[in-house]
Order: structure tokens, then sequence, then C-alpha cells
């Protein structure tokens, strides 16, 4: 089950992308603003097997859910999300780095990224979505896929992949 808050241009791809490496996924829990947004991300996607589940909450989309993709752009920087809406064993995939409280990234069982240098600046440098500052991430992403860091390690983890993209990946 996937729970996602922002049906937008990012819901909507992070969407088909999550369908395509992951073709198990039953469910897709969403929650928008715009009601409108939720009918053109299932219209995007596509015929699919998945059920669509329209939610009244950010809260009801991510709670019970095993994938958590918040992609809803918050023009503030106050914390709108709870850790405790997560349950074990979750990924979350913040496509919009605030809206997290930094308690919560920094409580997760690994919290990943794919660039410190790049996030640190961001989170914590001139724009201050942050005040207090972090310390290094479990790992970078490609730590992890190049095997000198593991993934998850079991069922409980509740791990968070925060990637705000460098231009290698641009590039590719």
């Amino acid at each position: 089950t996937v729970g996602l808050v922002g049906c937008g241009e990012m819901g909507r791809f992070t969407a088909r992308a999550l369908l395509h490496v992951l073709p198990g996924i039953q469910e897709i829990k969403m929650y928008d603003l715009y009601p409108a947004m939720i009918d053109r991300l299932i219209e995007f996607v596509g015929p699919t097997h998945v059920k669509f589940t329209v939610c009244s909450s950010a809260e009801e989309a991510i709670r019970d859910s095993d994938i958590v993709a918040t992609s809803a752009p918050l023009p503030y920087k106050d914390p709108i999300y709870k850790a405790e809406w997560v349950k074990p064993g979750a990924l979350v995939l913040p496509v919009h780095c605030n809206g997290w409280p930094l308690a919560f990234l920094k409580g997760a069982s690994k919290f990943v990224v794919d660039d410190w240098n790049q996030y640190h600046n961001y989170m914590f440098g001139p724009t201050k979505y942050y005040t207090e500052d972090m310390e290094a991430p479990y790992a970078q992403l490609g730590e992890i896929i190049n095997g000198v860091k593991p993934g998850r390690e079991n069922d409980e983890e509740i791990i968070v992949n925060s990637n705000l993209g460098i231009a290698l990946q641009d590039i590719a």
C-alpha cells in the first residue's frame, strides 16, 4: 500500500514510477487539497490493477501505508506530518523535504539522502528549513546501491530516503 500526499505533477510521476518498479502494489491511498489533482493522477497512471482510495486527510493517506510519498510543496516551514502516523517498516519518500519534523528524520531507523553536502546546504543553509542542525545521515543512496552499507535489514525499520536530485541524475 502506498500513501501519497500531493497528487500534482510530482505525485503523478511518483505514482507511475513506484508502480513500474514495484508491480506488486495493490493500493494507492491519495490525498490532495484539490480533488481534481486526484482525478488527473488516476487518468495519468492509466488502467491498472491497483485500487485507488481517496482520503480525507494526509494522516489517513499515511497511516498503515507501506510506502509513504509526500510530494505536496509546502509554502511554510512548520511540520504538518507526524511521526506517529508512520507504521513500523515503512519507507518514507519525502519528495518535498519540508513538512516532516526534524526529530522524525533523526529518529528514523535509517535516514538516506542522495548527496549529503547538497541536502545539508539546502535544508540547514540559507533557506533554514530546520533551525537545528543534523549529523550526517546513515548513508548516501550510492553507498547502499554499491553495497557499502546495507539497506533494509528488518521488517520494523522505518527508512526515510530524501533525494533532492543531483545533476548526474538529470543528465542520465
